[in-house]
């Protein structure tokens, strides 16, 4: 391919007339002569000039190369831009490609140097050698402070705070227990029973006999073994009265639960708030079998005793039951009459531990689609 000659192909030509043509040094001279006529001058041999012939050394005042077209670049120096495009304008916030331009700040306002002295001057935080100096002192070990627990102030919960002192927060809660099976001793053999716990409420208020009782109350029974038949026998294990909000224990054999045989007719004895009474039904189901939990109250004679199952030496002529030793039978009715005169509502604790609403057993609720659960079918 045929090219110009360059400056390196002088070179190459001094080179090549180093030996084979010692004898035509003249005729070498002269093809040089006409070559440094065809080649371009290379760079640095001629350099730029001023007008008055200096050579430029500045590199501002030099000027660039012809580029041929092809690789030309679009470009426009700067003093050479539209005025609405100049650096100085404001940039267009549309356009990506624009220089950002530090306002101008009002001459009252100085640049912040980035001290102390660029804030206000109750904003300057003094450095303490002791973190803990400002805080409030803090009673760490209660027995050493002398407070009692009357001298505490209850926290103020009102709507300002949590509670208001005032609202009565409710009953206390009874000491609610889940009920287990439990394996007891028939005999030849072990079967398994569940305990039997029942929540009952007692509203009487008699002037003949005089009897007032408003109370709660809450019982336990556990399985200890069986009667002749084969029914669970079962014994209080404890037993709780709510009065006004309160609970209180009731004293050992103060309270009994008598499973009630083979037809599962079964009794609350218990003395509440000094009156002995037995928590019984006013209704039966055909084969004389009780068909919910207790509903009725019989008030015991006094002297009476609450049934003592583990005690072989008590007299049982002494003890209250649906048969003996009442003064006042709460649970008569006869065969489609209304509910008995003095009624309870008794609930039985559930197999985890809940307790159903007190509900009247011989009303509808919506609540409880099951209700009434009185009369009995059969209704005896």
């Amino acid at each position: 391919m045929n090219r110009m000659p360059s400056c390196s192909d002088t070179d190459l030509g001094g080179q090549h007339t180093s030996q084979n043509s010692g004898s035509s040094f003249s005729a070498v001279l002269a093809i040089g002569f006409l070559l440094s006529l065809a080649l371009p001058q290379c760079e640095g041999d001629n350099p730029q000039t001023d007008p008055d012939g200096e050579p430029l050394t500045d590199l501002a005042d030099l000027q660039p190369y012809d580029i041929p077209s092809e690789n030309a670049i679009d470009w426009t120096p700067d003093d050479e831009l539209p005025s609405d495009q100049s650096p100085e304008s404001d940039p267009d916030p549309t356009d990506g490609n624009h220089d950002l331009v530090e306002p101008d700040l009002p001459a009252d306002i100085e640049p912040m140097d980035g001290t102390d002295n660029d804030l206000p001057q109750d904003a300057v935080l003094e450095p303490t050698t002791d973190p803990l100096a400002d805080l409030p002192e803090v009673i760490s070990d209660t027995t050493d402070s002398g407070l009692d627990a009357q001298d505490i102030a209850p926290i103020d919960q009102s709507p300002d705070g949590l509670t208001d002192p005032e609202i009565d927060a409710g009953p206390e809660p009874f000491p609610i227990r889940v009920p287990q099976s439990r394996v007891v001793s028939c005999g030849q053999s072990s079967p398994t029973f569940f305990d039997i716990d029942h929540v009952c409420t007692i509203d009487m208020e008699l002037s003949s006999p005089a009897v007032s009782v408003h109370a709660d109350l809450y019982i336990q029974a556990s399985p200890y073994g069986c009667a002749p038949w084969g029914s669970p026998l079962y014994t209080s294990v404890g037993a709780w009265m709510r009065v006004d909000g309160e609970v209180t224990q009731l004293d050992a054999g103060q309270s009994h639960y008598d499973y009630g045989g083979n037809h599962h007719n079964d009794a609350i004895d218990v003395v509440i708030q000094g009156e002995h009474l037995l928590l019984y039904h006013s209704s039966f189901a055909w084969g004389w079998r009780a068909c919910a939990p207790p509903d009725c109250v019989l008030v015991c004679a006094e002297g009476t005793e609450v049934r003592r199952p583990h005690d072989p030496d008590q007299d049982t002529s002494v003890t209250c039951t649906r048969d003996q030793n009442y003064v006042l039978d709460g649970c008569e009715r006869n065969t489609g009459d209304p509910p008995p005169p003095h009624p309870v509502l008794c609930v039985e604790v559930q197999a985890d531990g809940s307790v159903p609403p007190l509900l009247d057993p011989w009303t509808s609720h919506t609540e409880a689609p099951d209700y009434p659960l009185l009369p009995c079918i059969g209704d005896i």
